[in-house]
């Protein structure tokens, strides 16, 4: 029996070989913001606030490591594709999108992939009324009966001025060969966040991005 080898292929720029000084790559720790946070499933918002002062094409990290320095049994991971739709209805010009989400009112989102009701890919979308699981939006069309769907929101303008670079997705660690669990949504575990001014958990990030041009 011959042992198998691998094959790594280096793609092209910008995400093969590269030695043009083209990318930053940021190291540093993360913080919970809020008294009381909560977490939804699906990821909470995550800002890299400095990179934003850094000139970038993408400002969403070609690659990320987050990890526990505490010990603390939960594993931190990026979403980077925007939330994940279940059902898509729309009446009277109103739209209702089910999806798992952590929007607010007057975010911009960009939806894609949606394979019923296309005529809503590439529609740009300014959030009215957001739940943990569905939210709003004006979309002057036909009416549409509420119907099971597939698709993604993708966060393009955040109403507090912030990029969309990701969501932080949490999960906790299985036990013995169990699978790991995202957390449900609600609030935050003690075991991550502490109090309002310091953090239980240590969470240490490595991150790299495109500089531009």
């Amino acid at each position: 029996m011959a042992v198998a080898t691998v094959s790594a292929n280096i793609q092209t720029f910008p995400t093969g070989l590269d030695n043009t000084m083209r990318r930053v790559i940021a190291y540093g720790t993360c913080s919970f913001i809020g008294a009381s946070p909560s977490y939804v499933q699906g990821g909470i918002r995550i800002n890299f606030t400095p990179l934003e002062k850094i000139p970038a094409l993408n400002m969403l990290p070609q690659w990320s490591i987050f990890n526990s320095l505490s010990n603390s049994g939960y594993l931190y991971e990026i979403a980077p594709l925007g939330f994940q739709i279940t059902n898509i209805a729309l009446t009277t010009n109103v739209v209702t999108i089910t999806a798992t989400n952590n929007l607010a009112a007057g975010d911009v989102v960009t939806l894609s992939g949606i394979t019923t009701a296309t005529f809503l890919n590439g529609a740009k979308l300014t959030v009215i009324t957001p739940t943990a699981t569905t939210f709003t939006a004006a979309f002057t069309h036909a009416n549409y009966t509420s119907a099971g769907d597939t698709g993604f929101v993708l966060p393009a303008t955040y109403v507090s001025g912030l990029p969309f670079q990701g969501n932080l997705q949490i999960f906790q660690v299985g036990s013995g060969a169990g699978p790991h669990a995202e957390l449900a949504t609600g609030a935050l575990p003690a075991a991550i966040v502490g109090s309002a001014t310091v953090n239980a958990d240590v969470i240490a990030f490595q991150a790299e991005f495109i500089r531009a041009l």
